[in-house]
């Protein structure tokens, strides 16, 4: 079994095909060693490569991952509905012509 030295340093096999981790286990692993990265965003981006491209992955999971790092990518920008409302509002071109 695995066991930890100090923050950051496990020791022993912390993937024991022996014991299979369940979905919920599996994931708060993941999120885990992620969160303690020295560049969480960088490693979420890089984990999410290696999941749009192996095969144990279905079609929809690879394609969610492609998207999610290509949103990564773009950095912050308006969202989708702060688009759609920002042209819902009306616009002038300057002051209506004298009648």
């Amino acid at each position: 079994t695995a066991k930890a030295d100090q923050r950051g340093t496990v020791t022993g096999n912390i993937l024991n095909p022996a014991t299979p981790y369940t979905d919920q286990q599996a994931a708060e692993f993941a999120a885990g060693i992620l969160a303690n990265s020295e560049q969480p965003g960088d490693a979420l981006e890089r984990m999410l490569r290696q999941v749009a491209d192996h095969p144990a992955f279905g079609r929809i999971a690879q394609r969610a991952a492609k998207a999610a790092v290509i949103i990564l990518q773009r950095g912050e920008s308006p969202s989708p509905l702060d688009v759609a409302e920002s042209w819902a509002s009306p616009r002038t071109n300057g002051r209506p012509p004298a009648a």
